[in-house]
C-alpha cells in the first residue's frame, strides 16, 4: 500500500471515530474560539491609545512640512496624499491589531452554528426514524390484537416473561426461644428466578446506589418517588421519563425508557411498586437452587417507607437477613407508567415533544 493510501485509511478511521462527536466538537471549539477572540480583542483595545498617539504625531509632522515649504515646493495635492498615507498606515495598524481577535470570534460563531446545524439535522432524522418505528410498531400491535386479543398484546408489550409463581416448601432462617439460629419449613410462593422486563428492575447489592443500611435504601426510593411526584403535581415538571428514574436509581438507561413514563395529568404520580424479597435455597432431584421469595406488602404512600409488610414476622426476617448477609435480600421495583384507556402502557414521547413545540 502506498503512503497516500495509508494516510487516507488512517484519516477515514479517525473520521469514523470523530463523526458521532462532531456537534459537540464544533460547539466546544466555537465557544473556546469566541472566548479567546474576545480576550485578544480586549487586549488590542489597550494598545489603541499608542496607535492613535503615533497617528497624531505623524499628522503633526505633516503640518510642519506644510509650514516649511512654499506652495510651489509642497502643493495642496501633495499634502492630501500625505494625509491619506498617514490614515492608511493607521488603519493598517488597527486592522493588524484587531484582526486576530475578530477573526477568532467569527470562526467561533461559524463553528457553533455549524455544530448546531448538524445537531438539528440529526435530531430531525431521529424524530423521523422514531415516528416511522412507532407507526410500524402500532401496525404490529393492531395485528396482534386482531389475531390474539388485547390481553396477549398487553402481555407482549410489557415483556411478561416472568416465571409463574409456584408454591414450594422452603427452609427460611429463624431463631429459637434461646436466640440460637435455626430454620423452619414454610410454604411460600416464589420465583425460581427474577427476570427483569422493560418495566421491572431488581434493586439489590449489585446496584451502585445500594446502601448497607436498609433504612437508607427505603428512604432513597421513597424520597425519589416523592420528589418526582411533587414536581409533577406542582407543574415544575411536565413529564418524567423512566430513564430519568432509572438513572437516579443506579440502573442503565434503556431505549423504551425514553418513550414511557409519567405526565403531569390530574392526579399525577410516579408510581413504583416496591416488593422486598429474600433469597433462600430449595432443592429438587437435580440438587439445590436459589429461590427468590417476594414478601407480601401493603401499599401505604402516606407512610415514610412507602410500603409496609403484611406480616410482622416477614419484616423481622427481612431485617435480620439484611443485617446478616445483604446479598440475600433486595427489592423488586415495578414501574407503573401512564397507561391508555385499556390499561396498556402509553408512549408519552410524542405528546411531550408536540407539547414542547407548541410552547415554542
Amino acid at each position: 500500500m502506498s503512503v497516500v493510501g495509508t494516510i487516507a485509511g488512517k484519516a477515514r478511521s479517525v473520521y469514523t471515530i470523530v463523526k458521532p462527536h462532531l456537534p459537540a466538537i464544533g460547539i466546544a471549539a466555537g465557544t473556546i474560539a469566541v472566548c479567546a477572540g474576545g480576550f485578544m480583542t480586549g487586549q488590542a483595545c489597550l494598545k489603541v491609545d499608542d496607535v492613535l498617539a503615533q497617528h497624531e504625531e505623524m499628522m503633526n509632522h505633516t503640518r510642519r512640512e506644510i509650514n516649511g515649504y512654499s506652495e510651489e515646493q509642497y502643493s495642496e495635492m501633495d499634502r492630501k496624499k500625505d494625509v491619506i498615507q498617514v490614515y492608511s498606515v493607521t488603519a493598517g495598524k488597527l486592522f493588524r491589531l484587531f484582526a486576530p481577535g475578530i477573526g477568532l470570534c467569527v470562526f467561533g460563531g461559524c463553528s457553533i452554528f455549524k455544530g448546531y446545524s448538524v445537531l438539528k439535522k440529526w435530531h430531525g432524522l431521529a424524530v423521523s426514524a422514531v415516528a416511522a418505528l412507532d407507526e410500524k410498531f402500532s401496525f404490529y400491535r393492531n395485528n396482534v390484537i386482531n389475531e390474539l386479543g388485547e390481553e396477549a398484546d398487553a402481555r407482549f408489550l410489557v415483556g411478561d416473561s416472568q416465571p409463574e409463581a409456584r408454591s414450594v416448601v422452603a427452609k427460611l432462617p429463624d431463631v429459637d426461644e434461646d436466640g440460637n439460629p435455626t430454620s423452619k419449613d414454610v410454604e411460600v410462593r416464589g420465583f425460581e428466578d427474577i427476570v427483569e422486563d422493560d418495566f421491572t428492575r431488581v434493586f439489590n447489592y449489585k446496584n451502585p446506589k445500594w446502601e448497607s443500611n436498609f433504612v437508607m435504601n427505603d428512604n432513597m426510593i421513597y424520597s425519589l418517588r416523592h420528589w418526582y411526584t411533587k414536581h409533577l403535581q406542582s407543574g415544575a415538571l411536565d413529564h418524567v421519563f423512566m430513564n430519568s428514574v432509572f438513572k437516579d436509581l443506579g440502573f442503565e438507561e434503556t431505549g423504551i425508557g425514553h418513550f414511557y413514563g409519567w405526565t403531569n395529568k390530574p392526579g399525577a404520580s410516579v408510581d413504583i411498586d416496591v416488593i422486598p424479597y429474600i433469597k433462600v435455597w430449595d432443592s429438587d432431584d437435580d440438587g439445590q437452587f436459589p429461590l427468590y421469595v417476594p414478601l407480601p406488602v401493603v401499599r401505604d404512600f402516606d407512610h415514610i417507607d412507602m410500603w409496609n409488610f403484611e406480616n410482622e414476622e416477614d419484616e423481622k426476617l427481612f431485617r435480620r437477613m439484611y443485617i446478616e448477609d445483604e446479598t440475600k435480600v433486595g427489592f423488586i421495583l415495578k414501574f407503573n407508567v401512564d397507561t391508555d384507556e385499556n390499561g396498556v402502557p402509553k408512549n408519552i414521547y410524542d405528546d411531550v415533544y408536540n407539547r414542547h413545540l407548541i410552547k415554542r
